[in-house]
């Protein structure tokens, strides 16, 4: 076994002697029609059970996206920023809220980097919460659900970067969470549709069945863990549907 493999199964020993479970959660970045990726990721989630948050740039609806979206009840659609400045084109995200059952008011940075002003945009047009990459939940300005374990180097280098890193990086993520007593503080996954290598669709099936994560984690829908606002409407675009 890999020492990767037997960080992981040490930490989650640690966890289960705590009486505690890793909630964990699943983001794909760039969910578009064109091409087998969405197919694929759809296939997956359903075939293992995992909960999926889309997140789409969601521009002017398109019926079959809409049609396919709607008709998977362990899925979310979130909204993509895949701008350059910052200033997403909220109508249109306003207009596809209305095409999509599925859809959840949460921002997605496709640059995870989120600055203040860009969540002030958020905010303004609508959204109940943010998502970047790499922090903890926090509820300053909007409410902020994060991804921490990247399948990729990065969006400008949308390579993937194999099971040694991914699981080595988890083993630490879920070390700090238990050293520091953040047991209810989720870890989030991530991939992209920039990413279409079979290494990486076989590492994820792999993954999603491997038996000490199956045995002794929680996979989650994004709506169960999004952090509280301390006030105002959660959104004036859409409120989460009902889950199924």
């Amino acid at each position: 076994m890999r020492v990767e493999d037997l960080l992981v199964i040490a930490e989650l020993a640690d966890w289960r002697q705590a009486r505690r479970r890793p909630r964990l959660w699943w983001r794909a970045d760039g969910a578009r029609l064109e091409g087998a990726w969405l197919a694929r990721a759809l296939a997956l989630s359903r075939g293992s059970a995992i909960p999926l948050s889309l997140a789409s740039a969601l521009a002017e609806p398109d019926r079959r996206f809409a049609d396919l979206v709607n008709s998977q009840p362990q899925v979310r659609l979130l909204y993509l920023d895949a701008t350059l400045n910052g200033h997403p084109p909220i109508a249109n995200a306003a207009r596809s809220a209305n095409a999509f059952d599925r859809f959840l008011p949460v921002a997605v940075s496709g640059r995870h980097r989120l600055d203040a002003g860009l969540v002030r945009v958020m905010s303004t047009a609508g959204f109940c919460a943010v998502s970047g990459f790499g922090a903890l939940r926090s509820t300053a300005v909007l409410p902020r659900l994060d991804v921490h374990l990247a399948l990729t180097e990065n969006p400008d280098h949308p390579r993937f970067r194999g099971r040694r890193h991914v699981l080595g990086r988890l083993g630490a993520l879920l070390g700090e969470r238990r050293r520091a007593g953040q047991w209810e503080e989720p870890i989030g996954l991530l991939s992209q549709q920039a990413v279409p290598s079979d290494a990486a669709w076989r590492f994820l099936a792999w993954f999603f069945q491997w038996k000490p994560l199956r045995d002794n984690v929680d996979w989650v829908d994004i709506s169960d863990i999004l952090p509280r606002p301390d006030h105002g409407s959660p959104s004036s675009l859409r409120r989460p549907a009902n889950r199924a």
